[in-house]
């Protein structure tokens, strides 16, 4: 309203303001020196060619043109988005396959561009994920609708492929029923068996033999069923590997009360303690 009252028109050219007309009214002068800071603070605005509307003239709002005497296009990325979207679903089977063979071309260099700029890409998903949760889910929804029989498919041969691997996302599943925490990952899983030499750390029986009879149990050193306000839940410093018998022996009893019953008071500070430098090594993998 004070711009437009003494005759202005913020625009992206707001810093060229003559001065010398200014100064041809006293009363004009006084009211844009005192305008002045917030004129060369304020962000410059570029009107887009298209919507014909006004955006902060920046890479975020408008794609970089070298050619352009501000650097950016003349259209705002909305307005660019748009024909773009139309000739994909018009072409989409010849801009997949155009983007197929490039990346095929180029597959050292997309991989050095995505080394480079690992967390941009990542913060950029991180925003678009939460700007389009539902329609994520959704399509996601329909997805899992339309390719039940695949999807099972491909669940099953990569579980026999990657039994460890497997184990760790049957734990993460059983603590996200209960809203427990769930970052155990397939990694952290190969870590502890490797800690322990693939021997249970209760036992020390063997984990694994010739002719994969044995298998290791992926156990909640807490139960994922105890009902405390503490549970730790699914996470590194909370899972162990154990053999059958212990992880059958120990179920959902409290570890204390559990080597207790099985091995007696002498040696439960024993494995205590062998189990407690594991968790405090498990705790600094992860804060590297």
């Amino acid at each position: 309203m004070i711009a437009s009252a003494i005759g202005l028109c913020y625009t992206e050219s707001i810093r060229e303001i003559s001065y010398e007309a200014m100064m041809m009214d006293t009363q004009r002068w006084e009211i844009v020196s005192w305008l002045e800071p917030w004129l060369y603070t304020r962000e410059a605005l570029k009107r887009c060619s298209r919507c014909k509307q006004e955006w902060p003239a920046t890479a975020e709002y408008f794609h970089r043109k070298k050619t352009s005497t501000d650097g950016l296009d003349s259209g705002c990325k909305k307005c660019a988005a748009e024909p773009a979207r139309e000739y994909y679903e018009a072409n989409r089977e010849k801009v997949v396959e155009s983007n197929r063979e490039y990346r095929e071309a180029n597959r050292e260099q997309i991989a050095e561009h995505k080394r480079a700029n690992r967390e941009h890409i990542a913060e950029r998903k991180r925003e678009y994920r939460e700007a389009n949760r539902e329609q994520i889910a959704e399509y996601d929804r329909q997805y899992r609708e339309a390719n039940r029989e695949q999807i099972a498919e491909t669940d099953r041969q990569y579980r026999e492929a990657n039994p460890e691997r497997g184990r760790a996302a049957s734990a993460r599943r059983r603590a996200r029923q209960r809203g427990l925490p769930d970052t155990f990952t397939g990694e952290q899983w190969i870590q502890c068996l490797e800690y322990f030499n693939y021997c249970c750390p209760v036992c020390d029986n063997q984990l694994r033999d010739l002719f994969g009879n044995v298998k290791p149990h992926a156990d909640h050193w807490i139960a994922i069923s105890y009902e405390g306000d503490d549970n730790p839940g699914t996470v590194a410093t909370n899972m162990i590997c154990l053999c059958n018998d212990c992880n059958q022996s120990k179920w959902a009893t409290m570890p204390d009360e559990w080597l207790k019953q099985k091995f007696g008071t002498r040696k439960v500070k024993q494995i205590s303690a062998r189990i407690a430098v594991y968790f405090e090594w498990t705790t600094a993998q992860c804060r590297e």
